[in-house]
């Protein structure tokens, strides 16, 4: 798994919890990673459930694909997150943004 798949999960799967993660949705160089970001990110502000179900079932009920296929994102929410390495990834996918 790439790092911004790593977070991505552990926000997903509620290892992680998303106000730690201190990166803005264009540090995500795939779109559909940066488009999932964007959405967690707003529904979390607006106080709504954003762990892997409710995905789902919001990506359904929209019929978007901008972060990716149902199949796609339940495989990221299906791997493993990896807490103690957390801060490493997101300093990773920063430092991946920054030189492109």
């Amino acid at each position: 798994m790439t790092s911004e798949q790593i977070i991505l999960c552990g926000i997903m799967n509620g290892t992680v919890a998303i106000d730690m993660v201190d990166l803005d949705a264009d540090e995500f160089l795939e779109k559909k990673h940066s488009n999932l970001y964007s959405m967690l990110r707003n529904r979390s502000r607006a106080q709504m459930p954003i762990d892997m179900a409710a995905v789902i079932q919001h990506l359904i009920q929209s019929n978007s694909k901008e972060c990716g296929d149902l199949v796609y994102i339940s495989s990221i929410g299906d791997g493993i997150s990896y807490t103690e390495n957390v801060e490493r990834h997101i300093r990773q996918a920063r430092e991946k943004a920054q030189s492109t």
